[in-house]
């Protein structure tokens, strides 16, 4: 039960994140933050469900080390720049 609330807990932070990166996109004209929002919900996705659905013989593999927190926020961060050039043609 308590890794159940956990979850949900969890859930709800990122999904309020996501929200209000949208709301201030709307705000203030910002694709970047548009598509950041959507690649944070994509990575986050990935992220958790990855080892939960991995083989046990995997699970080791897609277990998150500091370096793999580290190229995933950087990369979550320059996709959502290029997303946001390449769809919008501007940044901001």
């Amino acid at each position: 039960m308590k890794h159940l609330f956990k979850v949900i807990l969890v859930a709800v932070i990122i999904l309020a994140f996501c929200f209000g990166l949208y709301v201030l996109s709307d705000r203030w004209d910002a694709p970047v933050l548009r598509f950041l929002n959507y690649t944070i919900i994509g990575a986050a996705t990935g992220i958790y469900s990855g080892p939960r659905l991995a083989p046990a013989a995997d699970k080791a593999k897609y277990r998150m080390t500091p370096k793999k927190w580290i190229l995933s926020i950087v990369g979550v961060i320059v996709f959502a720049v290029l997303l946001s050039w390449l769809v919008e043609g501007r940044l901001w």
